[in-house]
């Protein structure tokens, strides 16, 4: 998963720094070499790469797993759910959410439900400690699979750098300005009732609805999506695939950014638009509360016509705008992954020497 989105751009950024933050550490990462060999890491000898090919979620991937993980490994570490169930050694299981969990309807398949079940049950019981990414997505676990509190530690993600170089341009609203989503088309982003909100409002702004991704080719995709984009027509925009750069030039040059959703683990975009300079407008769901704070403006993510209402007071008090930025730049600077991966470092130290 570390070419994903989300997962992708947490193991992008904190494996190269807790390589060497350990520097008398030997660490086998399991995946595709070659892309592997392209994060980062220190060039020094404990540092190896196995292939594994199995996709995720697959039959392969349970038993390819154990069996590439090299013998006398003193602690595998899995940085999403989908544990290796013969797996018999210490394990490391780093949650990002429990919407499997907590809010099935957005699952698409009772098998998919029926697996994620079994696999979060599996960590619960066997996992050393777990990793969650904020005190939400904490309670959350404890709720859903008894875990008991003090096998879980929160550590939050953080943003990049490169997002705090990016500056906004200085231009007045437009028919060339935009409000920007980043986001999978999936059900509980809610992306729908933002293309709802937008549609009510879209004569009353300039503004476009730039959507970050794609639209379609989920597992779980919300099939609602391209039928609404299709009816608001030509204000509506898929960027489809785009660089990580081009995801910071659109967010910096948006009017805001919206963020809906239903529920979220931790919900990154925001605080990347925080860093650089677009005022937030997010959803009361899950984590963004925490994660958010004051920098941000909030809607009710089951009233389009809320995330319509909010959405016209973000782009036009101009004054609400400027303390959205101010504190948005401050807020993001407590998110670093220097910090996450030492943090991380912390609890995999805590394991191997307990």
């Amino acid at each position: 998963m570390v070419g994903a989105s989300g997962i992708g751009t947490y193991l992008q950024n904190i494996l190269p720094r807790i390589a060497s933050g350990a520097p008398s550490w030997a660490f086998t990462l399991l995946g595709s070499p070659s892309i592997l060999e392209g994060l980062g890491l220190p060039r020094r000898n404990g540092i190896g790469y196995v292939a594994v090919s199995a996709g995720v979620y697959t039959l392969r991937e349970q038993i390819e797993v154990p069996w590439r993980t090299p013998r006398g490994t003193d602690l595998l570490w899995i940085p999403h759910y989908n544990v290796p169930l013969l797996y018999t050694g210490r394990l490391v299981v780093t949650i990002h959410d429990v919407l499997h969990l907590a809010r099935p309807e957005f699952i698409g398949g009772r098998h998919r439900r029926l697996y994620a079940r079994a696999l979060f049950g599996v960590v619960a019981k066997r996992a050393a400690r777990i990793m969650v990414d904020s005190d939400f997505t904490r309670t959350e676990l404890t709720r859903h699979t008894g875990v008991r509190p003090e096998r879980v530690r929160r550590v939050y993600p953080g943003v990049g750098e490169s997002w705090f170089a990016q500056r906004p341009p200085k231009v007045p609203r437009t028919s060339d300005s935009y409000v920007v989503f980043v986001g999978n088309v999936k059900p509980h982003k809610n992306l729908g009732a933002l293309l709802r909100a937008f549609a009510d409002l879209r004569d009353r702004i300039p503004e476009r609805l730039v959507i970050v991704g794609r639209r379609s080719g989920f597992r779980t995709g919300d099939s609602e999506v391209p039928g609404l984009a299709d009816q608001i027509g030509d204000r509506v925009k898929f960027t489809g695939e785009v660089t990580d750069s081009q995801v910071r030039e659109l967010v910096a040059g948006a009017s805001a950014l919206v963020q809906p959703s239903l529920y979220e683990g931790f919900g990154l975009p925001p605080l990347e638009a925080m860093a650089c300079g677009c005022p937030v407008l997010v959803s009361r769901c899950g984590s963004l509360p925490e994660v958010c704070g004051d920098a941000a403006w909030y809607c009710d993510a089951n009233d389009y016509r809320d995330i319509g209402r909010q959405l016209w007071r973000i782009l036009t008090d101009e004054p609400l705008r400027g303390q959205l930025r101010a504190r948005g730049s401050a807020r993001a600077k407590q998110f670093t992954w220097q910090a996450c991966a030492e943090q991380t470092l912390a609890v995999l130290r805590e394991v191997v020497d307990g």
